[in-house]
């Protein structure tokens, strides 16, 4: 295969992303998700997930439920279990 990253591949893959070169301690401890992401938090496996926003959308279009109403309202399929169960998702 061709490699071509302006093509159709750049649309739908992410630009790798530098790591700053200290011992790791603020990567481990840090928890605050990015700027451009969502949070997804799942009923049944209590797990936070930190998605990109695209991958969020991609995620929700794919026959999602939602219901008007507070707390866990999407029945979607989670990111960090990959089962189908009512999440909340946060939209920084």
């Amino acid at each position: 295969m061709k490699e071509d990253p302006q093509g159709k591949r750049a649309l739908f893959e992410m630009p790798p992303v530098d790591v700053p070169s200290d011992d790791g301690r603020e990567a481990v401890f840090n928890h605050t998700p990015p700027a451009d992401g969502v949070t997804i938090e799942c009923s049944k496996c209590d797990e936070t997930s930190h998605v990109h926003i695209t991958d969020a959308l991609v995620s929700i279009a794919k026959l999602t439920i939602w219901l008007p109403r507070p707390g866990f309202n999407r029945w979607m399929t989670c990111p960090a279990c990959g089962r189908r169960a009512w999440c909340r998702v946060r939209w920084l």
